[in-house]
């Protein structure tokens, strides 16, 4: 019997530790791979360099949706110069690239 309580504390005790070192491997994974290095305020100042030649005070119509780490922020317009949702994200090997996705426009 009391081999039988060893074994098993001994499976359980095993258990927890590979569960443990996956949670571990997972937090590290996350944590590297958001970290590109492409910050909130670099990310606003493209999105608001885009949207300057059809709005003059882009920032008051301007607001984070979405962050994921370092590497990518989603922004919404919602202004003069119509409904816009902005991506402006990091590439391994392209650099920092800007994407949007004009409502009034592209329907």
């Amino acid at each position: 019997m009391m081999r039988l309580l060893i074994a098993s504390m001994t499976i359980v005790l095993a258990l927890l530790i590979v569960i443990l070192g996956i949670i571990a491997v997972n937090w590290g994974l996350e944590e590297y791979l958001d970290s590109c290095g492409l910050s909130k305020k670099q990310a606003r100042n493209m999105v608001v360099s885009h949207l300057m030649h059809k709005d003059p005070q882009p920032e008051d119509n301007l607001q984070l949706t979405m962050n994921r780490g370092t590497c990518s922020y989603d922004y919404y317009y919602h202004g003069p110069a119509g409904r816009i949702s902005y991506r402006v994200f990091s590439t391994q090997f392209e650099g920092v690239k800007l994407t949007w996705w004009d409502y009034d426009r592209n329907g």
